[in-house]
This record gives C-alpha cells, sequence and structure tokens, in this order.
C-alpha cells in the first residue's frame, strides 16, 4: 500500500481520536512553542515519513525485511502519519487564529485599525457639572504596534485648569447613564493603574483637551477595546497611590461626566483628528 493512500486511510477512520496523539505545543519551561517551530518538527516528520517509505520499497525483499515483522513496520508508518496529521491540523488551527486577529478592515487600510468614540455628556450628569462632548480617536498598525489615542474633547469651563481623569470600561452600554459601563476595563486582573485603559490625567485649556498618547491597550484579538466605553470623570485620578480600596479601582477619579463607545472605524476622523491638533499648535 503507498503511504499516500494509506494516510488517506487514516484520516477516514481515525480523526476522532486523533487530538489524543498530537504535539505538545509548551516547552518544558512551560512557554509556547510557535508556529515556526511547530513547522520545524513537521518538517522532519515529512522526512521521516518520505524515508520509510523509500526504506521499504527499495529493502522490502531483503533478508532484514523479511525477517521484520510486517505489523512493527506498518505501526511505525501510522504513528508517524499520526503525527503529521497533528502538525497539519495545528498550523491549519493557528493560521485561522491569525486570521481572527485581523479584521478585514484592517487587510484595507494597510495592516491598521482605525475605530472612533463620539463622546457625549452623560444622561444622568448632575447640574453644575460639565457638559463634555467631542471625540477619542484610535490607531494601531497592527497586532504587536503600540495603540495611539487621540483626545478631541470640549465643554469644559474655560477658567479652570483641574485635571480630569479618563479611563476604558468594560460596558459599551450608556442607556443608564455612563455609570452602566461598569467598572474599569480589567482583562488582566490587576490593579489601577495597570489596566490598558488607564489613560491618566488631562488638564484642558480653554475648556477643551487636545492630545495624543499612546496606551498599553490594543484594537486586535481577544483583548480589544472595541466595543468597551471611554468615560471622563470629574476628578483627577490618585493613579493608585490613594492608601485605599477605591485607589486601586478606579483612581477616586469621581463621578461620570461623559461616555462613548468605541467602534471600528475609517481613518477619516483619525486623519482630520491630527489636522485639527495641527491647527490648534500653529
Amino acid at each position: 500500500m503507498q503511504l499516500h493512500n494509506l494516510g488517506i486511510a487514516l484520516r477516514r477512520q481515525t480523526d476522532a481520536t486523533a487530538p489524543l496523539i498530537r504535539l505538545n505545543l509548551t516547552g518544558r519551561d512551560g512557554t509556547h512553542i510557535t508556529a515556526s517551530q511547530i513547522q520545524l518538527v513537521c518538517n522532519f516528520f515529512v522526512k521521516l515519513v518520505v524515508k520509510a517509505e523509500t526504506d521499504f520499497q527499495h529493502t522490502r525483499t531483503t533478508e532484514k525485511t523479511r525477517n521484520m515483522p510486517p505489523f512493527s513496520f506498518l505501526l511505525l508508518l501510522v504513528l508517524v502519519g499520526f503525527q503529521g496529521h497533528s502538525c497539519e491540523r495545528f498550523l491549519h488551527s493557528d493560521e485561522s487564529a491569525a486570521q481572527r486577529m485581523w479584521p478585514p478592515e484592517a487587510k484595507a487600510f494597510g495592516g491598521a485599525l482605525y475605530a472612533t468614540c463620539k463622546m457625549r455628556a452623560s444622561t444622568k450628569l448632575p447640574a453644575g457639572l460639565p457638559s463634555v462632548s467631542g471625540y477619542v480617536l484610535f490607531k494601531q498598525d497592527g497586532p504587536e504596534a503600540p495603540l495611539q489615542v487621540q483626545f478631541l474633547l470640549r465643554g469644559f469651563p474655560e477658567a479652570e485648569g483641574r485635571a480630569r481623569a479618563i479611563h476604558i470600561h468594560q460596558y459599551g452600554q450608556l442607556a443608564g447613564g455612563c455609570d452602566a459601563t461598569g467598572g474599569h476595563y480589567n482583562p488582566r486582573g490587576v490593579d489601577h493603574p495597570g489596566h490598558p485603559g488607564d489613560f491618566g490625567n488631562f488638564v484642558p485649556s480653554q475648556g477643551g483637551i487636545r492630545a495624543t498618547r499612546s496606551a498599553d491597550a490594543t484594537l486586535f484579538g481577544g483583548e480589544s477595546v472595541l466595543g468597551r466605553a471611554v468615560v471622563v470623570h470629574e476628578k483627577e485620578d490618585d493613579l493608585g497611590r490613594g492608601g485605599d480600596a477605591g485607589s486601586l479601582l478606579h483612581g477616586n477619579a469621581g463621578r461620570r461626566l461623559a461616555c462613548c463607545v468605541i467602534g471600528i472605524s475609517s481613518p477619516i476622523m483619525w486623519d482630520k483628528g491630527l489636522k485639527k491638533q495641527q491647527r490648534s499648535r500653529n
């Protein structure tokens, strides 16, 4: 039986059990083995299969082969075939996971993702607090690139130089006012200010905030901030130095003045924001 035909037969009969004989995807120290490393192992198995089949074809009439139990040799081919099948399945699943990391919009915009968050005052804003509006804009050139964020906000008292905290919150839910957005987005379960959307403090100038910052957050993959909310707070963030439980949760930044939901977008708003900031500096 040719090895190619044997492989087809094995796939049909053993698909359900193939996961039981798969490659170990972590090293001895617990680190993840990359797809390129798995590819090297798979290449090794391919060469082993080719060599085994060649040897079998050329030496099956020799004394050594006649004395070798046929079942043992067949078992060797079966085990190698299983490993090759596992390699193929892993590489296919790894490729699919990589594709899921890249939304179609990223391909359309040269590998970059853009997002827009249109800020509105909370529907439950207490009287006397500023009504903040504007945009928070996002750009990321790939899963491993830093996330760039533009803040273009207005509605703060012009005569006041008070710092305001801005954070990403867990839920993109605004129906009950900004309080419905939940706590800080904290996928890694760490203390504040280590959350990916802890942007820190901003001091308005002439009633507005115009700034660009890098953030330890992402628009790609399972920890993407797409669909989360950005919240502008009444007070300054104590950056986790307040000495109480609230400091390590939210920085004691006070009530929520305004909020918005982060949604994927084209580069148009990002480019407009850059031009607006450039004009304000001139």
